[in-house]
């Protein structure tokens, strides 16, 4: 799963459970790098996926009727956030 902060006012919600990948997005009305802190909830269980940004901007998918609803691991997993920062002149 990923969960992406694209241009100042988008924010992606991104995963594959076997049938091809699913992307979510929300827009904010008003440019994200405002120096304030913003609420992301990125979930998928069984039945949606679902995005949102600042409990106010929602996305909702339905969970595709196929693909699989629980991870199998064999290994150890890792979650990743990263956050990409350019300074212009």
């Amino acid at each position: 799963m990923w969960v992406f902060y694209h241009e100042a006012v988008t924010v992606s919600f991104s995963f594959d459970v076997g049938n091809g990948p699913v992307e979510l997005q929300v827009h904010a009305a008003t440019p994200l790098n405002d120096d304030q802190w913003h609420h992301v909830v990125a979930e998928r269980n069984v039945k949606e996926a679902v995005l949102q940004l600042d409990l106010t901007n929602r996305a909702a998918r339905p969970a595709p009727p196929q693909g699989h609803t629980r991870l199998e691991l064999f290994s150890q997993l890792y979650v990743e956030a990263s956050v990409q920062i350019s300074h212009r002149c």
